[in-house]
């Protein structure tokens, strides 16, 4: 039987219509018979029946609108292997087609793939049913001239219609394809024909485009691409490929894949290209945003720290999805508000104008995408923020010309850390698929979050466990549950360092153990017991050892408290700490006789603190309770009378308490007040010397002095200078080895007097010098340790000097360099008698003779504090003194222009300014006018920083009439002294 049938499988004959006049008269003219099938399903089932029937068919053709047109064709390769098929394809699906049908079995069938061109289907007809040809005619890779010729006929059945012979199929087929936009253009760019699926593309109708630039469709970004390749194509280029960015008429952006080609001979002349438009926008999409999630992991995987995170997660978002302005906002839950922390604007609007994201700027949770998202706790997307009926229009965004925007929450559990907003200036839609890419990479960048700060709060708990460890004398070492050192503090290393002996060498990583089983081989018979309490507490029978032992290191004897404790059973190993007792063993049996007295001592002293307590936090709590109901309660009047007098009882209750705390301390610490009296420095200094000359002369130490006899006197307790000058010189002896000097001199240096003690001794480290004076401080290492002492008596020095207004320093060169130390003290004033002595500083019960003193005494008060000064102008008027006060520098120096004070009192903050000014006004005003500093501290230095800018003496505050006015007195010169037994 004669196979004289062609069979036409495509899908719904709504579509195939148009493929029907293209194909019956390649058929016709082959003197075939052409049937079509209503569907795939249909056509099938015709394949079968005639197979069965054993009626072959001379050809299949798999139209162009088979979805899977490889499945049909492999089906009908199943059905009737042997007969030939034509797949009708696109040219750009040509290739993948072919390559797909190369599966089919060759030897016992015929293939080929073709347009949908009636000169086309007609050889490719030929080829199969003759098996001439296994090539394709529409391949990606044909030469150009092929390429030109397919395009040529395709353009003229666009174009011509019933000129090209095919009369009464309309415009083409092509015209009305619902698949591919084809549009043809003339050498200027300008649009010609404009079918169907372009319409349904662009959203245009051809009405609307015909005449405009081809560059119109394309987006800002792409138009100077596509100018370019329709330049290229006027210079000769006859097929070019290319994806660009496209726009729809609602200005919604799309990816196409353009394909472009030169064309001659057309029966309209102005068609010279063909463009072929496919929308590959949702393959971009789903390559941009897997590309997204790719570059965002990538970041998070190489950065160490969220600022490192955010300029590069906005530019990689922006760059590859499209968006034009990337924003973070990060959430401030103390304030309740997002704050943009960053801002990535792409380069095509660097220039322009967007004040607003350059700096700072906070949006509380009602206003504006970003705070939606972060109330709301999902991603959300705008696509045209100015006809969106759910936000506000931002007026920034709205200035600047932004349309879309789309904003995701950085989440991790429950907690929201920020959130993202990408703006963009074209219309951009999201599916629940970007949505949701969104909140993936929120997501991630929330766990980079919880994971960094997880590593830093361990970073942070490490570092302060060591710090701990390492603030430790203790030396402690972790071991393993194998005895293996895991770590070790600062004193364990320290002493590694200093110690010789395997003992002396355990680092990290050393077996403990091992370490001890060695030191019992070195007849270190005392660390046998340390061994095996170690041994029980590792192996779990024991939780806790401890002992007392003596290790003889060569050169010094050592004796340690050692303790270990086994750690969690999950975790395993000890903490074994070893603490140098050894200065408490020398000192033990001397401790024994004061045991008695020290916990005696000890229960006095906390009973002392548990009632102290009890005074101050009664009268506190009632004074607080009271002040609360008189200031925001609405009392009745007698109830407030009350309350106000229970705030004065309970306050006057307090001071009383502080008084009684300020005796304690007096009886404790035996506070001095030094006798004051004309001192000669010289015969102070040789007095002590002589005192000390035969402990120097057993030590074999020459003390030599170089003394100016004509440096002045000094005001001051003679016991006590002799005391400072004692303590300097034996401390001198003690620190200063056998065959040693101590040099002791004395000379006047401008208006004070200066007393130097220098010896060749031990010297001081450079590190402890500026804590040399510090009340129980002594030098780390065994310097000071083998000479011993508790660390007052250089503090007792700068004590008794700065009683008299002066200052001590020490000064040494280092570690075995000897030592200078420099006692500086004001010279007596000439106007006082020399042979008068001064009483200790008066007390409150006696101001009077001090207050008649000062009377007529002209004072210039400069303090910035306007209670502490109208309290010191009335302390000086009391006493008959004719006063100024000033608050500032400035108006102190207005003062001075018009009144010539006798002495200026000065609080204010800035001394050095005031002095300077004063200094600058000395040479008009014949001499310097005396100078008071008003300190409000206690502290020494404040005391000495007041003495080196040049003023005469100093009062403290809270200012003390009675001391107040002596002071001022003597800097006048008007106390009257009395001879001192």
């Amino acid at each position: 039987m004669r196979n004289n049938t062609i069979l036409l499988i495509d899908s719904e004959a709504s579509d195939s219509a148009e493929v029907i006049g293209c194909v019956s008269p390649a058929v016709s003219a082959a003197h075939l018979r052409l049937r079509t099938s209503a569907g795939i399903a249909d056509g099938l089932r015709i394949l079968r029946d005639m197979s069965t029937s054993r009626r072959r068919v001379a050809a299949v053709i798999v139209g162009p609108h088979v979805g899977e047109p490889l499945s049909v064709a492999r089906e009908v390769n199943r059905l009737s292997p042997r007969t030939p098929v034509v797949v009708l394809a696109p040219p750009e699906n040509a290739i993948e087609i072919e390559q797909a049908l190369a599966t089919l079995d060759r030897r016992r069938s015929s293939w080929t793939t073709a347009s949908v061109d009636e000169d086309a289907i007609a050889d490719a007809i030929h080829d199969v049913i003759a098996s001439r040809s296994r090539k394709s005619r529409l391949r990606g890779d044909l030469d150009d001239v092929d390429e030109q010729l397919f395009f040529e006929r395709q353009t003229n059945t666009i174009t011509v219609g019933s000129e090209s012979g095919r009369s009464g199929r309309g415009t083409s087929v092509h015209e009305n394809s619902p698949t591919y936009a084809i549009v043809s253009i003339d050498d200027e760019g300008l649009i010609v024909t404009w079918n169907r699926a372009a319409e349904d593309l662009f959203g245009l109708a051809e009405t609307a485009v015909l005449g405009r630039p081809l560059a119109d469709l394309a987006s800002s970004s792409s138009v100077e691409e596509l100018n370019a390749l329709l330049s290229d194509m006027k210079r000769g280029e006859t097929v070019t490929r290319r994806e660009l960015c496209c726009r729809h008429k609602d200005g919604t952006l799309l990816d196409a894949e353009l394909t472009l080609t030169r064309v001659h001979h057309t029966p309209d002349p102005r068609i010279a290209i063909s463009a072929i438009v496919r929308d590959v926008s949702a393959r971009r999409r789903t390559e941009r945003r897997e590309a997204a999630q790719h570059e965002a992991t990538r970041i998070l995987a190489e950065s160490k720290m969220l600022g490192e995170v955010t300029p590069r997660l906005l530019k990689s978002l922006c760059e590859v999805l499209g968006w034009d302005v990337g924003c973070w906002w990060s959430v401030d839950a103390a304030s309740n508000v997002l704050r943009r922390d960053e801002t990535c604007v792409v380069p095509a609007l660097a220039d322009m104008t967007l004040d607003s994201f350059s700096r700072d700027r906070s949006v509380a949770p009602e206003f504006g995408l970003a705070s939606h998202v972060w109330k709301n706790g999902v991603p959300h997307c705008i696509s045209d923020i100015a006809n969106d009926p759910d936000f506000e229009v931002d007026s920034l965004l709205a200035r600047n010309g932004f349309c879309a925007a789309i904003a995701f929450p950085v989440v991790s559990g429950r907690v929201i850390y920020g959130v993202v907003e990408l703006l963009s200036r074209n219309v951009q839609s999201a599916d629940a698929a970007l949505l949701e890419l969104m909140g993936a990479i929120g997501a991630q960048v929330g766990q980079f979050i919880d994971r960094r700060h997880a590593e830093h709060a361990l970073r942070a708990s490490h570092a302060l466990n060591q710090a701990v460890l390492d603030s430790l004398d203790a030396q402690i070492a972790l071991l393993d549950r194998q005895g293996r050192v895991i770590a070790v503090n600062e004193a364990w290393k320290r002493f590694a360092r200093e110690s010789s002996g395997d003992d002396g060498n355990v680092d990290i990583g050393a077996n403990y153990l091992e370490v001890c089983r060695r030191a019992l081989d070195a007849s270190f018979t005392e660390t046998r017991t340390a061994l095996e309490g170690l041994r029980a507490v590792l192996s779990g029978t024991r939780p806790h050892f401890t002992m007392e032992y003596r290790s003889d290191i060569p050169g010094r004897e050592h004796w340690f408290l050692v303790d270990a404790t086994s750690l969690p059973t999950e975790i395993g190993g000890a903490v074994v700490s070893y603490l140098d007792i050894r200065d408490r063993k020398m000192v033990e049996e001397e401790r024994a006789r004061f045991l008695v007295a020290t916990q005696e001592t000890i229960r006095l002293k906390n009973e002392f603190v548990a009632t102290i307590s009890h005074e101050l936090r009664n009268p506190l709590h009632a004074i607080l309770g009271w002040t609360y109901l008189v200031r925001n309660g609405r009392l009745e009047e007698g109830i407030r009378v009350h309350g106000l007098e229970a705030i004065e009882r309970n306050a006057r209750q307090l001071s009383h308490v502080m008084d009684e705390v300020l005796d304690v301390s007096n009886m404790t610490e035996s506070t001095l007040r030094p006798r004051l009296i004309q001192v000669d420095m010289a015969s102070t200094i040789l007095q002590a010397e002589e005192s000390l000359r035969a402990a120097a002369e057993k030590k074999s130490v020459e003390i030599h002095t170089q003394i100016d006899y004509e440096a002045g006197h000094v005001l001051g307790d003679k016991d006590r200078l002799q005391q400072v000058i004692w303590n300097l010189v034996s401390n001198a002896i003690k620190f200063t080895p056998s065959g040693g000097r101590i040099d002791v001199g004395l000379r006047q240096s401008d208006s004070n007097v200066e007393v130097t003690v220098s010896d060749t001794g031990q010297g001081i480290d450079p590190s402890f010098l500026p804590h040399v004076f510090d009340l129980f401080r002594q030098e780390d290492g065994t310097i000071r340790r083998r000479q011993g002492g508790l660390g007052v008596g250089l503090a007792i020095v700068r004590h008794l000097t700065e009683l008299h207004g002066g200052s001590v320093r020490a000064h040494s060169e280092g570690v075995g360099l000897g030592a200078t130390f420099t006692i500086t003290l004001p010279v007596m004033s000439s106007n006082i008698d020399q042979h008068a002595t001064s009483p200790p500083i008066p007390t409150a019960g006696s101001p009077v003779q001090t207050a008649r003193s000062l009377r007529g005494a002209r004072v210039l008060l400069a303090d910035d504090d306007p209670e502490a000064r109208a309290l010191v102008t009335a302390m000086l008027e009391h006493s008959g003194a004719n006063v100024r006060s000033v608050a500032s520098t400035g108006e102190g120096v207005e003062e001075l222009k018009h009144w010539r004070p006798d002495v200026i009192l000065s609080g204010i903050c800035d001394q050095c300014s005031l002095m300077r000014t004063m200094q600058g006004l000395a040479p008009r005003r014949g001499r310097a006018i005396p100078a008071i500093a008003l300190i409000a501290r206690s502290g020494g230095d404040d005391r000495l920083n007041a003495l080196s800018i040049g003023f005469r003496n100093h009062v403290y505050k809270p200012v003390d009439f009675v001391e107040l006015t002596t002071v001022v007195a003597n800097v006048l010169g008007r106390i009257a002294m009395t001879p001192n037994d």
